[in-house]
């Protein structure tokens, strides 16, 4: 314990990503990184752990998770994870920073790649960071911290600007999440799948106090979001309940699992709303944007399409609820709506299949161009991210 604070106390650039192991030490968590001038980064599965108000949380640590969050940890020099075991260790340069892990034990510790000192701390987590937090001295220099709060400021922005963006008659996929993020009740839970649905999540959700989200661990299930709001209605039946879902993982096995909510429906029906949230944009989308960024973009229709049907229609067959939204303009009161419902109802979006995810690279651009690249000069990943991303981090 003492050698852990010893490394995090000589960091200068410190950075914090908990995840869900760190749930019950959410305040320790924020009172380490105040005393450290720290950002913060979530792991998909320790989405909810912290508010995404706080200036300071950069947002999600994963493959294709928040751009801040990335900077993050490509320019730290001092790492602690907390709780993270689904924490991705390919996100760190080659010659990695050093870490300091707290673990409930050693199989939930992550994977860490290239660090160049790690101090493992295998216990209680909560206990581990009540020990370890008194042993930390509060940084005087806080320009790191002022960077990463500026950063944040600025990539949540450029997220409302790209969510208020429409091409078209077609609705951009990012206002469907950003209109039910502005407007979700206190006591939330909101849970995504795999596909293009979980970029959207990643990118324009943002969770307060008391609120709960999940998605499959290391996105190993696709079409997990149904039966996940399943669960949820029956475990948490006085909170409300959200299923972001592409049509791709409705039609996997999405579509049957409705059976069962239809079901349900014997028991007591005056519950807060249970809200499954379709996503059509006739494809695979997330696939085909895969594909696109690192092939040149080739779109091979054949092999994203999907059968076209209507979501709703399916829904009111089995006797729910079911909306369509096909305008841009409707996308507002269409939320409204189903948030003052009660009990099960789909509501269908047909969203714009051509709205490249922040890591993918526009139509017709080429391959993706990757931001963070090992080995590069810090002043120039700066000047990278600074042109890119509309400047993360100073670039003097």
């Amino acid at each position: 314990m003492r050698r852990a604070a010893v490394v995090l106390n000589e960091g200068r650039r410190v950075a914090v990503v908990v995840g869900p192991g760190g749930a019950a030490a959410s305040g320790q968590v924020v009172g380490a990184a105040e005393l450290l001038g720290a950002g913060v980064a979530k792991t998909p599965l320790g989405r909810d752990v912290l508010p995404d108000a706080l200036p300071y949380v950069t947002g999600v640590a994963a493959p294709s998770g928040s751009a801040v969050a990335a900077a993050l940890l490509r320019e730290c020099d001092t790492l602690l994870l907390v709780g993270a075991e689904d924490f991705a260790g390919r996100l760190l340069p080659g010659r990695g920073p050093r870490v300091i892990s707290a673990d409930p034990d050693t199989s939930a510790r992550p994977a860490v790649r290239g660090a160049s000192e790690t101090v493992w701390l295998t216990g209680d987590v909560t206990a581990a960071l009540d020990t370890l937090v008194p042993l930390l001295r509060r940084k005087r220099d806080r320009r790191w911290r002022t960077d990463v709060e500026r950063a944040v400021g600025q990539w949540r922005a450029q997220g409302r600007r790209k969510a208020s963006r429409f091409f078209g008659a077609r609705v951009n996929p990012r206002s469907v999440v950003a209109e039910l993020s502005a407007r979700l009740p206190d006591r939330s839970v909101v849970v995504t799948d795999s596909g293009s649905a979980l970029d959207w999540w990643t990118r324009h959700l943002e969770l307060r106090t008391g609120m709960r989200a999940s998605l499959s661990g290391h996105l190993g299930t696709p079409g997990a979001a149904v039966p996940y709001a399943v669960a949820a209605r029956l475990a948490l039946p006085d909170r409300p309940v959200v299923a972001l879902i592409g049509d791709g993982a409705l039609q996997a096995n999405g579509m049957n699992e409705l059976i069962t909510v239809r079901w349900q429906l014997r028991r007591p029906a005056r519950t807060p709303p249970l809200i499954f949230c379709v996503l059509n944009n006739g494809g695979l989308s997330r696939l085909t944007w895969e594909r696109r960024s690192e092939a040149g973009d080739p779109l091979l229709a054949p092999s994203g399409e999907l059968p076209r049907m209507s979501y709703a229609d399916y829904a009111r067959l089995l006797g729910l609820p079911g909306v369509r939204c096909e305008h841009p303009g409707e996308v507002t009161s269409v939320w409204e709506g189903a948030l003052r419902s009660t009990g099960p109802v789909l509501l269908e979006f047909v969203v714009d299949g051509e709205t490249p995810p922040d890591w993918a690279s526009a139509v017709g651009a080429g391959k993706a161009e990757r931001l963070f690249l090992p080995g590069i000069a810090r002043r120039t990943l700066r000047r990278r991210i600074a042109a890119v991303v509309g400047g993360l981090f100073r670039t003097a």
